[in-house]
C-alpha cells in the first residue's frame, strides 16, 4: 500500500476500539495492564499510536498484538477510576501503518509511516447521500457520541471519519473502514451501513 515516506517512532496502545483521525474516543482499562506509561505521555505532551487489539485466537493469549493500521493520538484527559482502572480520552491525529514493533516489558514501542488517503475525485452525489443519511443518523444518537459531536464535518474525508467513528458496527467492520485507502470507498461502505441501520430505526419508530 502507498505510504508517506516519513517514518515515526511511537509508544503503541492496543485497545478494544478503533479511533479515526480528527475524532475522539474514550477508553477504560485496568491500571495494571496499561501498555504504555500514560502519565508520562501526558506530562511530556507526547503522541502515541493506538490500534485495535487483535482477537485472542489471532495470537498467543499471553501476548498483546495490535492490528498494523492504527491512528496517532493525543491524550486529552486521563482520570483514575478507583484504584484499579484508568479512563482515557483520546483525540485521533493521523492514520499510520505499523512497520515494526517490539515488546518492552508490558509496553509496546514501534516504527510507523503515515498513511493518508489517496488522492482521487470523489463523486458529489455520493457525498450528498452520505451527508443526508449521516444527518438523519446524527439526530438519532446522543448529543455527545463517540466522535464528540453531532455536527457533520464539511469536507468529504473528515465526514467519512465522523460516520465511521459513530456507526454502531462491529469492531472488525470499523477496522476495515480505517484501512480503506480512498474516501469514496469508505463513504460507499458507510452509506450501505447507514441504509440498513436507518431502515431498522424507521421500522422501530413505525411500530
Amino acid at each position: 500500500m502507498a505510504q508517506s515516506r516519513e517514518t515515526v517512532n511511537h509508544p503503541i496502545f492496543p485497545i478494544y476500539g478503533v479511533l479515526f483521525p480528527g475524532m475522539q474516543l474514550q477508553v477504560r482499562l485496568p491500571r495494571d495492564s496499561a501498555p504504555c506509561p500514560f502519565e508520562d505521555l501526558v506530562r511530556r505532551d507526547r503522541t502515541l499510536a493506538v490500534s485495535l487489539r487483535r482477537a485472542p485466537q489471532e495470537t498467543s493469549k499471553h501476548i498483546v498484538e495490535p492490528h498494523l493500521v492504527g491512528t496517532t493520538a493525543r491524550i486529552l484527559d486521563l482520570q483514575p477510576k478507583g484504584a484499579s482502572s484508568l479512563e482515557i480520552l483520546l483525540a485521533g491525529v493521523s492514520r499510520v501503518h505499523l512497520l515494526s514493533y517490539r515488546h518492552n516489558g508490558q509496553h509496546l514501542v514501534g516504527q510507523a509511516r503515515y498513511l493518508p488517503d489517496l488522492q482521487e475525485s470523489i463523486p458529489e452525489l455520493l457525498v450528498e447521500e452520505a451527508r443526508a443519511l449521516g444527518s438523519e443518523f446524527a439526530s438519532s444518537i446522543p448529543k455527545q457520541g463517540a466522535g464528540g459531536s453531532r455536527a457533520l464535518p464539511k469536507d468529504a474525508e473528515t465526514l467519512s471519519y465522523w460516520i465511521a467513528q459513530n456507526l454502531p458496527i462491529e469492531l472488525d467492520d470499523r477496522q476495515e473502514l480505517l484501512e480503506l485507502r480512498t474516501t469514496s470507498t469508505r463513504l460507499s461502505k458507510e452509506v450501505s451501513h447507514m441504509r440498513v441501520i436507518l431502515d431498522a430505526l424507521r421500522s422501530k419508530h413505525r411500530f
